[in-house]
């Protein structure tokens, strides 16, 4: 199985393309578009056997960026590593994303809503979505929410001092960020350490 993945910021792209062997992932091209935004952005690209090219293109929006990511990985990669499916980084799943999820177009239509949450991120999370189903349609694409891994953190952590009302009104609580780079740090401590300390809890 190879897997696309996207992982984008406010001005860059970065993407790999990983195939399953066994229980590892094996990245097998990577690379990055920064300086979005602007008619000189850079698109660096990297194949597992070390050639790494980079160039300069205009990319004035993320969706420009993943096309021309999309071009540089059919010219560059062998037809046989064809991709099974697509997962993007999405920031902010609010109240209701707590786990990743495959898009349809109901996902892709609260991803948006949730747009007041996150607003320099979730828009462009879901134009590379979307742009993906578009150039992909037969492939599936997984959103993997940065908030998920804080879903469970208890109520006393999670609500400000506000009334409650309040509160509710507009969704004021803390959602936690980074937590897609938090449960990797907590897995792998876990594994070398046998201890957890990111997360809700604390395992020793």
């Amino acid at each position: 199985m190879n897997i696309l993945v996207f992982n984008a910021g406010s001005s860059s792209l970065k993407f790999c393309v990983y195939e399953s062997r066994h229980e590892d992932l094996c990245p097998i091209a990577a690379g990055s578009v920064g300086r979005i935004g602007t008619k000189k952005s850079d698109l660096v690209f990297e194949l597992s056997n070390g050639r790494i090219s980079q160039e300069s293109i205009a990319a004035e929006t993320h969706v420009i960026a993943t096309q021309k990511i999309f071009e540089k990985l059919s010219s560059s990669i062998p037809p046989e590593k064809s991709l099974d499916a697509i997962g993007c980084r999405v920031v902010h799943g609010g109240a209701l994303f707590v786990e990743p999820v495959i898009v349809n177009e109901e996902v892709l239509k609260n991803i948006r809503h949730l747009s007041a949450l996150a607003p320099l991120h979730n828009p462009v999370d879901a134009n590379i979505i979307e742009i993906c189903q578009g150039i992909m349609p037969n492939v599936p694409v997984v959103a993997v929410f940065d908030t998920s891994f804080h879903h469970a953190m208890p109520e006393r952590a999670a609500i400000y001092a506000l009334p409650g009302d309040v509160s509710e009104k507009y969704a004021l609580r803390r959602y936690g960020f980074h937590g897609i780079a938090h449960q990797n740090v907590s897995e792998q401590l876990l594994k070398l350490l046998n201890r957890r300390i990111s997360g809700t809890n604390v395992i020793t």
